[in-house]
């Protein structure tokens, strides 16, 4: 995180602009509304100085991380139950019950 929070921080500061952070966020391809970054940005800034530390930074990529995850786990989960329906569906079609 420290490599991707310096590539950021082009200036050099050791801190985020909002120029900065937006643009990581765009970089990271999340798909944020520019309000969206703003609102982020707010709420990452703990100290309200308009700049985002690399302290304040890694909660934020973590949660990122979290929640990608768990669209990833998801996503394997919901194509695996798809492969289990279809897979029972075929066994159905070749072996039906008998009464």
């Amino acid at each position: 995180m420290r490599a991707v929070f310096a590539a950021a921080d082009v200036d050099g500061s050791g801190s985020l602009d909002r120029k900065e952070f937006a643009r990581c966020l765009k970089h990271a391809q999340l798909s944020l509304t520019r309000k969206e970054i703003n609102l982020l940005l707010l709420e990452v800034d703990t100290n309200v100085d308009g700049l985002i530390s690399y302290d304040e930074f890694t909660p934020l990529c973590f949660n990122i991380l979290v929640e990608r995850f768990k669209d990833d786990v998801l996503a394997e989960q919901a194509m695996a139950s798809r492969y289990v329906m279809r897979v029972s569906q075929i066994q159905a079609h070749r072996y039906p019950v008998q009464d």
